[in-house]
């Protein structure tokens, strides 16, 4: 079985489906580095500017959580949009994303 991370881009007037990397079995690095990596190849990265997310900690943690992680790499606060059921594991949103 692999864990997949899904990583969709909502902006003014978009809604993309970036990418569903693979992940190694359950640590936020390895989330961020994930979801890093796939919003670094569609050139948006640096215009992230919330998340919404399950609260498991492996995203929610303090230290290690993928959020956390997010925030210390982009070094910028983002706004946190926590869901405790699981519709989707992530859903990252853009201001005026340009696909």
């Amino acid at each position: 079985m692999v864990d997949r991370l899904p990583v969709v881009v909502s902006g003014t007037g978009v809604e993309q489906l970036l990418g569903v990397p693979k992940l190694p079995p359950g640590t936020g690095d390895d989330q961020a580095t994930a979801a890093a990596k796939v919003l670094q190849d569609w050139g948006i990265f640096n215009r992230l500017c919330a998340m919404c997310f399950d609260t498991t900690s492996t995203n929610t943690g303090h230290r290690n959580g993928c959020c956390v992680l997010l925030e210390q790499n982009l070094e910028k606060d983002l706004l946190y949009l926590a869901s405790p059921q699981h519709i989707l594991e992530w859903l990252v949103f853009s201001r005026k994303a340009k696909l």
